[in-house]
């Protein structure tokens, strides 16, 4: 939505620069160091808001993190959940190379690219699913993940952390009491 917008602003400034002359000439406000100066201005404008924009999708980024189709879900009772991403890149023939998981206990280590529950290493892939295969998921406990992807030209991008926890797991642990 904010690309769209941004586009439209562009091409409404680009028309406005065209147009400046023809207004102070209307209004009869020929002053041309005014008139040049406006243009100026605009153009900076638009050349400032349109290399914001590029270079803000440039780059490959992870985002729409999922687990098992949820965002940071509760109770999870898989024992293998699901991870999922999209990739946000607008360049054309952007795709995703490679990637790497971290799911841990601790948010912090995570944040430091250290998954004490599973570290995938770097996966030459394209896939933006896959299964959790780390060490044994523990019952009520909260994991952190996060996703570092390469883009086709080996650039990478790391995710926000998100997280999910877990449920009861298996039916052995319910303590209920009548």
């Amino acid at each position: 939505i904010i690309l769209a917008e941004m586009k439209d602003l562009l091409s409404l400034l680009r028309t406005n620069i065209n147009i400046i002359p023809y207004f102070c000439l209307r209004r009869n406000l020929f002053n041309v160091k005014a008139c040049v100066m406006k243009k100026i201005w605009l153009a900076t404008l638009a050349l400032y808001m349109g290399v914001g924009v590029a270079l803000a999708t440039e780059k490959c980024t992870p985002s729409n993190l999922l687990c098992d189709y949820l965002v940071n879900p509760l109770g999870v009772d898989n024992p293998h959940p699901r991870l999922s991403w999209r990739i946000q890149d607008t360049r054309q023939g952007a795709r995703q190379t490679a990637y790497q998981l971290w799911v841990g206990t601790d948010s912090v280590e995570v944040v430091q690219g250290k998954g004490i529950m599973w570290d995938t290493q770097k996966q030459l892939s394209d896939k933006t699913l896959h299964p959790y295969a780390g060490k044994a998921l523990l019952p009520f406990t909260k994991y952190y993940w996060k996703i570092k992807v390469w883009d086709k030209d080996g650039a990478s991008s790391v995710s926000e952390v998100n997280s999910f926890e877990t449920g009861m797991m298996d039916i052995k642990n319910w303590q209920g009491a009548w």
